[in-house]
């Protein structure tokens, strides 16, 4: 699975998003982790806009995202879309 890593704030971090504020970022539900192929815990976020699962690294000096993919959107379809490059 590929995965692509972004620095990025409290929004977001797909760079096509243009509505995934602050607001729009909540944790994966139980239904929502069961449609995804892979296992991504607890950390696992989804923005309510564009459907980016992305899970956060914190690090000391700053916070980074890796997008695992898209999940149900209306740009992708429905249903999971792996992160492409």
């Amino acid at each position: 699975m590929k995965k692509k890593t972004r620095h990025g704030g409290a929004g977001c971090p797909s760079r096509d998003c243009s509505g995934g504020d602050t607001n729009r970022q909540k944790s994966l539900t139980e239904g929502q982790k069961k449609s995804i192929p892979v296992s991504i815990g607890h950390e696992g976020k989804r923005c309510n806009y564009c459907g980016c699962v992305y899970i956060k690294n914190h690090d000391l000096n700053m916070s980074t995202h890796t997008i695992l993919g898209f999940l149900d959107n209306g740009i992708f379809g429905e249903g999971w879309h792996e992160y492409k490059e």
